[in-house]
């Protein structure tokens, strides 16, 4: 089977909670407000992203979702 990238928008308070291997770079991309970023991953949903009972996203969502106005 193959891996889909998979895409979840999490709170930056929450990145501490967050397994390494998730997090794209040093350098996290952040809402205009600043108050949230994304990780992303192939597979299963990591066990710290279902603990966020955030939304999951595809890799076309993603891309509608980061060229909106709010991650200018």
């Amino acid at each position: 089977m193959e891996d889909i990238r998979r895409y979840a928008i999490i709170e930056l308070k929450d990145i501490v909670n967050i397994d390494n291997e998730l997090i794209q770079s040093r350098s996290l991309r952040v809402t205009a407000d600043g108050k949230k970023t994304y990780v992303t991953w192939n597979g299963d949903t990591p066990e710290c992203i279902s603990a966020l009972g955030v939304d999951i996203y595809g890799h076309n969502e993603m891309l509608n979702i980061l060229g909106s106005l709010e991650w200018c």
